[in-house]
């Protein structure tokens, strides 16, 4: 299980740097059993490049499986059923940034 709780109004950068509205995110993800969902395994080697130029290279084991999520974000909240989302665990990983 992880649990999102934080209140983004009390980050100034959040704010300033125009990311929408600020307010409450309690969010809880908990991972439903690999035999009902799934779940995957992988050793993995991810370059990502950002439209700046910038490189993030991601190296590591990651197992990944799907979660019930539950919880309000900036006061709404799921009333239509049941929501799922995913989890990625990450093992011995290195992320490196490189700039352009």
């Amino acid at each position: 299980m992880a649990t999102l709780n934080v209140n983004t109004c009390d980050f100034a950068e959040f704010i300033a740097n125009g990311q929408g509205p600020c307010g409450t995110l309690d969010i809880t993800w908990t991972e439903l059993p690999a035999s009902v969902t799934g779940s995957f395994a992988e050793r993995s080697n991810i370059v990502d490049t950002f439209p700046n130029g910038e490189k993030m290279v991601q190296v590591g084991d990651v197992l990944g499986f799907t979660a019930l999520v539950s919880g309000t974000a900036l006061n709404f909240s799921n009333t239509g059923g049941p929501a799922y989302g995913s989890l990625a665990q990450q093992k011995n990983v290195t992320k490196t940034f490189t700039g352009p």
